[in-house]
C-alpha cells in the first residue's frame, strides 16, 4: 500500500514545543494507537505519524536500504534473467560481460538516487537537528514501514533499535535506513 514515516517520542518529550516546530517543516505529530507497536516501546515512549492526509512514499529515507523488499525482488529477477541467458545457449563470458554492463548501469542509477534524494534526506536532518537542538527531547526516533493495512491496526515487528548521535547520521546513513527498525537520533 504505502510507506509511512512514523516517529517515537520519549515520555519526557515537550510535545507542545515539538508541535510548533514540526509545523514549520510541515510536519505534524499525530497519535497512532496501534497496539502492537506500543508494546514494543519504552513505558513512556509515545507514536505518531508525520502527516494529516499523504503517506510517506517516495521519501529518501531508507531508498537504497539492501534489505527493502524491491532489492530483494531485483535480485530474484537478475537470478531469473541469468537463467535465461544460459537455457538461451549464451557462454559464460557473455553472461559475465552482461553482468558488468549491468552492474555499471546499476551504479549510475544508485548514484542518480542518493543525487535525487539528497534533498529530502538533508531536510530530515535539519528538522531532527533542530528539534534535537531545541531541548525539547532528549532523543527522536524514527521507524519507516511499509504499510498494507490501517495505521492503527497494522501487525510491525521492530527489528531492532539503532542510536544515533546527530552529529554522525549523514545523508548517506538516511539514504540507507531500513525498514521496521527504529532509528533513535540523540545529540
Amino acid at each position: 500500500m504505502c510507506d509511512f514515516i512514523t516517529v517515537i517520542l520519549p515520555g519526557e518529550a515537550d510535545l507542545h514545543s515539538l508541535t510548533s516546530i514540526g509545523k514549520q517543516h510541515h510536519l505534524d505529530f499525530i497519535p497512532i494507537q496501534n497496539d502492537e507497536v506500543i508494546t514494543q516501546l519504552e513505558p513512556a515512549e509515545t507514536y505518531y505519524r508525520t502527516k494529516r492526509s499523504m503517506c510517506d512514499c517516495g521519501t529518501g529515507l531508507g531508498c537504497l536500504a539492501s534489505g527493502n523488499k524491491k532489492q530483494g525482488q531485483s535480485n530474484r529477477a537478475l537470478t531469473r534473467r541469468i537463467r535465461k541467458f544460459q537455457a538461451s545457449g549464451w557462454s559464460q563470458t557473455k553472461i559475465d560481460r552482461w553482468l558488468a554492463q549491468h552492474d555499471e548501469t546499476k551504479s549510475k542509477r544508485v548514484r542518480s538516487t542518493r543525487d535525487h534524494y539528497t534533498s529530502d534526506v538533508e531536510r530530515w536532518l535539519n528538522i531532527i537537528s533542530e528539534i534535537l537542538d531545541s531541548d525539547k527531547t532528549p532523543s527522536f526516533g524514527l521507524l519507516i514501514h511499509w504499510y498494507s493495512g490501517e495505521l492503527e491496526s497494522e501487525r510491525i515487528q521492530i527489528q531492532r533499535r539503532c542510536k544515533i548521535r546527530i552529529k554522525d547520521a549523514s545523508p548517506d546513513v538516511m539514504l540507507h535506513m531500513e525498514h521496521d527498525v527504529l532509528y533513535e537520533f540523540t545529540k
